[in-house]
């Protein structure tokens, strides 16, 4: 009997090993190549829209794209011209193009990965007209869509992500205690799990598409798994990798050689069968799929969109006026970055925006307290609960309550206990860490759930988050942003001088990759909102990100929802629309107008989504003296930089010159009018003639303009220049007056890189009815003129030829300031203010 089942195992070796031995004979070399090529460039294409190359900017991986694209076709394409201009290849050209006009245009990952697979559809029909048939797209179809479907997953199913990172935490700190003997915690992201799951995909969908035995997909599965371990394995060894986050998280990139690229040849030893076989649906297959499509359509928004938002908002929030904080802003006689205070002009935003906003300054929190107030907001607590004040905050938030949590890194101000004594009904802990980015900032390193709070937010840089506390969530806490390339760095409690930071580097014990935040969760009727970091609401941020990131904060927080008492209502929904994905796409193998239709819809689905949430979530625009700084054009200086670049000196001035300062990132009619002062600083991007238009048009009505920049940073601003009567002498001044001149007062101003201005004529204006008025000199200095203001309608602009003089070296830093640079800035904007309406 065993020497039968040996025999039978031998021989259907044998003939496993006879049939591939065949096809390799049989199979053209130029053949397999040209697919080979077309398979790997295809899947790498795939790992870049997913974000899987830590090392490629959002931008950088578009264009990354765009090219692979690009040499796609070329690569494909026939030799013969007459072969190329086929009236039956229109629509596949035109599905090709389609996403090279549109790839630019948002850095939504489920937006890029919908627009593949059109370009994935138009490609294989033009391969087929084109006499290329032997191209088995199917496998990668199937992928494309996967890849979709698990990034929409992640983004609106909670639940989902969770999953993945268990898994990826558990099994990396599974290997690290057996293998090498180390505490090792890797998040999907670092961990290369995203890849594998594609490699998994692909291999299915090869084995479906193909004559592919399934003992030959099993075996293979087993190695494309082995293959991960090991990678894992060196990964964490610190004799292949250096132990740096960085390095780590850009690792995962070696996987596509050794898992894709493997996996992709062996595919082309197959035969292709571009139809799934045996259809699912005969010849009713576009009848089903229509129906799935139609129902499909709904419910992918419902998911998208969270609709949970369904009464008007209540507008009382209440903050404890207990912990770490103050209400300072910036003020005359007090100078100095620390001289802005912390958390000021919150209140005065949330007013401006139509809440009612009140402090509680008991020391004990009695029920009845909350009864005054729709939304509870508590900062930098570190204190010991008394009896019943737990009870009497999730009593709160049980009958409708809104509460909101603002911490910090490293159980700072001894936070840490107070909050996860309170956040234990919903399974949020502060860890003692701080979360940092593997690169030099968040704004690569973070990923957004589809949820209201980020409506008009998709830009990482609208989140105002720094150096916080990561999360660590359970059911039914959810994670709203986290941090894929990001890793926790213990904090040091003899570290009491540093904020019991750590040492700012990635070390084994440490989780690297996928922190968590930004929490929220349902209790009862009422919600949570849980921040790690409190950077986004102080008074350096909100002038920056309350619209909308703020707005939505806080509007999501006011609103009732129906949702929250009935949360399994978006699983139960994700379940239907996995059902209704599978029917859709199988229908499509049988219909060529649902194949076409369903991939537009994916493309679609979430740039449409985004405009709903947008509209949802959009309320009125802050009233208030606006001074607008353009972000839009890229400046010179910059926000968040050093001393050399960092404007946060400028935000200080306007703010104690009566100004809200507030970053322009977009550059239209409407967001340029609501400000009654517009800041450009030496834009890098050039300021175009249409754009010249909307500035003279706003200053011909009043409004006010201040430039900054100098001789060779002026390119960027040179038709505003023109248009306004202005220009910059190519001859550098230094510093003016140059402080070893004897006589220089204390109070006198001082510039960095000066440079001498002349007057000119201004340029013809388009409309021919308005041109530049009078030039009133504000700073003269050994004759040269190097601040001007031009009148310009009922308005003016007000040049300085130097691209550093608002910067903090030449006018505030932490610990230094210069008084002459603070006064004249004052005295300029009160200048300004005279002169307005003269023109």
């Amino acid at each position: 009997m065993g020497q039968r089942l040996e025999k039978r195992k031998m021989s259907a070796g044998e003939s496993i090993l006879g049939r591939l031995r065949g096809k390799i004979t049989n199979l053209r070399v130029s053949e397999v190549a040209r697919n080979l090529v077309i398979h790997s460039t295809f899947l790498l294409i795939l790992l870049i829209a997913w974000g899987t190359f830590g090392i490629l900017s959002p931008l950088n991986g578009r264009l990354f794209i765009a090219l692979l694209l690009a040499g796609l076709l070329l690569f494909q394409a026939p030799s013969k011209r007459e072969a190329i201009f086929r009236r039956n290849a229109l629509l596949p050209y035109l599905s090709m193009a389609f996403p090279g006009f549109l790839l630019f245009l948002s850095t939504d990952r489920l937006y890029v990965l919908g627009l593949l697979i059109v370009f994935l559809w138009g490609f294989g029909r033009a391969s087929a007209i084109w006499g290329r048939p032997a191209l088995c797209a199917g496998p990668l179809r199937l992928l494309s869509y996967f890849a979709w479907a698990l990034g929409f997953a992640l983004e609106t199913v909670p639940i989902v992500y969770n999953f993945f990172e268990v898994f990826s935490n558990e099994y990396t700190g599974l290997l690290g205690r057996i293998l090498i003997n180390a505490e090792i915690t890797i998040g999907p992201s670092v961990s290369g799990l995203w890849v594998l799951l594609f490699a998994i995909v692909y291999l299915i969908g090869t084995a479906a598409f193909r004559i592919f035995a399934w003992r030959v997909l099993s075996a293979a599965l087993i190695v494309v798994f082995g293959a991960w371990t090991a990678f894992l394995v060196i990964q964490s060894s610190s004799t292949v990798f250096p132990q740096e986050a960085g390095v780590l998280a850009n690792s995962v990139r070696w996987l596509f050689p050794v898992l894709l690229m493997p996996l992709a040849g062996l595919s082309m030893l197959f035969p292709a069968k571009e139809r799934i076989p045996s259809a699912l649906f005969s010849s009713r297959s576009r009848v089903v799929g229509l129906v799935a499509l139609a129902a499909f359509v709904p419910i992918t928004l419902f998911q998208m969109q969270s609709w949970e938002i369904l009464s008007p908002r209540r507008n009382r929030i209440m903050f404890w006026n207990k912990g770490y904080l103050d209400w300072d802003t910036a003020v005359l006689g007090k100078y100095g970055s620390y001289s802005g205070g912390m958390f000021g002009h919150l209140p005065a935003f949330l007013e401006l925006d139509g809440f009612r906003v009140s402090k509680l300054d008991a020391e004990r929190l009695k029920p009845e307290q909350l009864e005054e107030t729709d939304i509870f907001a508590i900062i930098n607590l570190g204190r010991r609960w008394e009896e019943g004040e737990i009870r009497a905050i999730w009593g709160f938030v049980e009958r409708g309550g809104a509460l909101l949590i603002l911490g910090d890194h490293t159980n700072v101000f001894g936070l840490q206990d107070t909050y996860n004594e309170l956040l234990d009904r919903i399974n949020v802990r502060f860890e003692f860490d701080s979360a940092f980015p593997c690169r030099g900032g968040w704004s690569y390193c973070q990923s957004f759930a589809r949820h209201p709070v980020l409506a008009g937010a998709r830009s990482r840089d609208e989140t105002g988050i720094d150096v916080g506390a990561s999360l660590t969530i359970g059911p039914p806490a959810i994670s709203i942003i986290w941090g894929p390339l990001s890793f926790s760095d213990g904090g040091n409690p003899y570290n009491v001088g540093g904020s019991l930071l750590g040492n700012y580097s990635y070390e084994h014990g440490e989780k690297l990759g996928d922190m968590c935040l930004l929490a929220a969760a349902f209790y009862g009727r009422g919600k949570v909102l849980v921040f790690g970091d409190t950077t986004s609401f102080q008074n350096g941020s909100v002038t920056s990100i309350y619209t909308p990131f703020l707005h939505n904060v806080f509007t999501w927080l006011s609103c009732e929802t129906v949702y929250g008492r009935w949360y399994w209502l978006k699983p139960l929904a994700f379940l239907v629309w996995v059902i209704l994905l599978t029917t859709t796409l199988g229908a499509s193998g049988g219909s060529r107008l649902l194949a076409l239709i369903f991939p537009f819809f994916l493309a679609l689905s979430g740039p449409v989504s985004d405009v709903i949430s947008k509209e949802r979530m959009s309320g009125p625009a802050i009233a208030g003296p606006l001074a607008a700084i353009d972000y839009y054009h890229i400046p010179w200086a910059s926000r968040g930089g050093d001393e050399g670049r960092g404007i946060g000196a400028l935000y200080l001035n306007l703010e104690r010159n009566a100004f809200i300062p507030v970053s322009l990132n977009c550059f239209d009619r409407k967001s340029i009018s609501e400000a009654e002062l517009l800041v450009i600083l030496s834009p890098l991007k050039t300021i175009q003639c249409h754009e010249v238009d909307l500035i003279t048009d706003y200053m011909a009505k009043g409004g006010q303009v201040i430039l900054s920049v100098g001789y060779e940073e002026r390119e960027g601003s040179q038709r505003l220049l023109e248009a306004i009567g202005l220009d910059i002498e190519g001859r550098s001044l230094g510093r003016a007056p140059n402080t070893y001149y004897k006589d220089k007062k204390p109070m006198d101003p001082e510039f960095m890189d000066a440079w001498p201005i002349i007057v000119r004529e201004p340029a013809p204006s388009s409309k021919g009815d308005l041109a530049p008025g009078a030039v009133h000199r504000f700073f003269v200095s050994k004759g040269d003129l190097l601040a001007t203001y031009r009148e310009y309608g009922k308005g003016g602009m007000l040049f300085v030829s130097d691209s550093r003089f608002f910067t903090n070296r030449n006018v505030e830093s932490m610990v230094a300031w210069h008084l002459g640079n603070i006064t004249f800035i004052r005295n300029m904007l009160t200048r300004m203010k005279q002169l307005r309406g003269k023109g």
